[in-house]
């Protein structure tokens, strides 16, 4: 039943993300650019690596218990997703293992849901139980869609449990990729382990590292690599993670090691490894949805974190790169949109609360620097 929901929830985001201003009056077998819909009258003649749109949006969803007294006793939150991709069935295929993801959290976040309403007892300094999972994309291109996150659980302990998430997927095949999936085929599960090791080195001369970390480091490669999921990939190269306890005390949080992608070339395929590109020359503007003219837009990648929410628009004068928007709330921080780049004809539709809004940052890459700002006043 889980997974027949995953597969309809993934069809009408995908509808959603589909219906751009205009239909194509003439569908061809050829593919399209984006899931979006093409207009006749666009700024970009020609479709290049740099000016097609490559984007991935995670908007949350929380969900809260409420008490007849109005205390909120428990919050859920979780992510839904939409994914702008020139290979339908790929999008889809990632969509619904990604919503199968978050739809397996359900069931541990009621049991926390009824913890909460047996712990209540009407105590004005309540605290929240929590169960939030929520994804940050890392990177997105023309190869590679790799997400990044954390399950957090407050169920009235000293401190909330968290657990790391992950999930990596190839974005010409639409297949999850794990560790065995992305080494070349003389590489060995003792090299990455290796290079783990040395990054983690400086931690370990400053006594933040348990005493048998390179044992369970050691332990982690001998398992079976076609079912690694523990990593991720950046802009800048591979990141492999341990959760607190698992080499380095609660206090530690998360201890994450990253491998630049210059020691990787021999070791991971080149398929997944990033191209050169050129310098970015683009600015954003933000317009109310309602002041933009529709026609202008190729393809447009929407946010929908509420459907009765203000609207708006993001463009870009030229090439912007790695576009990312980043909501922070009273618990965290996270990307809810990426986008491989913006370019002219191209548009980010963001609906979501005011206050939300307001929370929401804009950043991306352009000539030699990385902007950063309030994606509304």
């Amino acid at each position: 039943m889980k997974k027949l929901l995953g597969v309809f929830l993934a069809a009408c985001l995908l509808f959603s993300l589909c219906a751009c201003k205009k239909k194509n009056p003439n569908p061809t077998d050829e593919p399209q650019n984006t899931t979006s819909n093409t207009t006749q009258n666009t700024q970009v003649d020609t479709l290049t690596e740099d000016t097609t749109l490559i984007a991935v949006s995670v908007p949350p969803v929380t969900e809260n218990l409420t008490h007849d007294d109005g205390t909120v006793l428990f919050q859920y939150t979780y992510q839904n997703m939409s994914l702008v991709l020139n290979k339908p069935q790929v999008a889809d295929k990632i969509i619904v293992d990604f919503l199968n993801r978050v739809d397996s959290t359900r069931q541990a976040a009621e049991s926390t849901s009824e913890m909460a309403k047996t712990a209540y007892t009407g105590d004005k300094n309540w605290s929240p139980y929590l169960y939030h999972i929520t994804y940050s994309p890392t990177r997105i291109d023309h190869k590679v869609l790799s997400l990044y996150g954390n399950n957090v659980v407050f169920s009235g302990a000293g401190h909330p449990e968290i657990t790391c998430v992950s999930a990596s997927y190839d974005l010409a095949t639409g297949d999850v990729l794990t560790l065995a999936s992305i080494m070349q085929k003389d590489a060995t599960t003792d090299m990455f382990r290796d290079l783990v090791l040395d990054g983690l080195t400086e931690m370990a001369e400053g006594d933040y590292l348990y005493d048998n970390y390179k044992q369970t480091v050691t332990n982690r490669f001998k398992a079976d690599a076609s079912q690694d999921e523990a990593w991720y990939f950046t802009q800048t190269g591979l990141c492999f993670y341990f959760a607190p306890y698992e080499i380095a005390p609660y206090s530690s949080r998360v201890v994450t090691v990253e491998i630049p992608y210059e020691k990787l070339r021999n070791l991971i395929h080149i398929d997944y490894l990033p191209d050169e590109r050129p310098t970015a020359t683009g600015k954003h503007t933000v317009s109310p949805f309602e002041s933009v003219n529709l026609d202008s837009f190729a393809h447009i990648a929407e946010i929908v974190a509420n459907k009765d929410g203000k609207m708006y628009m993001v463009q870009s004068d030229g090439i912007m790169q790695d576009v990312r928007i980043v909501l922070s709330d009273t618990a965290s921080s996270y990307t809810v949109f990426a986008a491989y780049n913006l370019s002219p004809g191209n548009g980010i539709m963001v609906q979501a609360e005011e206050a939300m809004l307001k929370n929401m940052k804009l950043a991306y890459k352009t000539g030699k620097e990385t902007i950063s700002t309030s994606l509304i006043g």
